[in-house]
């Protein structure tokens, strides 16, 4: 079988359990996304997210802190850009996609989940309303 399509696209992926953000970064590698930059996420992610520009970001945490959802809304504030949350609790959802993310995911993905996943992320974040971007 032939490997994937190298895809071009630069990957933010936040998470703070290194062995885990390895993991998914090895799924992203066997889909074809070979452009990825880990960050632990936190308050400073708006300021990780300006410095590496991504296409397009992945948060990856089986229960994302408060910080990272705060930097990821001021990152949406600043400059928005798709977002993609794995995480544990289904109660976190609402004021995920207030903070910006275009897709929130319960189940550990695998490298065919991956790519349509954030082809759907990208897609949801370009038909999204600018009116309806958060502050």
């Amino acid at each position: 079988m032939a490997p994937p399509p190298v895809l071009t696209l630069k990957v933010l992926l936040v998470d703070a359990d290194g062995a885990r953000a390895a993991g998914l970064a090895r799924v992203l590698g066997t889909a074809g996304f070979h452009h990825v930059r880990h960050v632990p996420g936190g308050v400073s992610l708006a300021d990780d997210v300006a410095a590496f520009t991504p296409d397009v970001m992945i948060v990856d945490m089986a229960l994302p802190d408060r910080d990272t959802l705060e930097g990821l809304r001021q990152s949406s504030g600043r400059a928005p850009r798709p977002a993609v949350l794995f995480a544990d609790d289904p109660a976190l959802a609402a004021e995920a996609i207030a903070a910006g993310v275009h897709a929130y995911h319960f189940d550990e993905t695998g490298a065919q989940e991956i790519k349509p996943i954030l082809i759907a992320a990208i897609a949801l974040f370009r038909h999204r309303p600018k009116s309806a971007d958060p502050e």
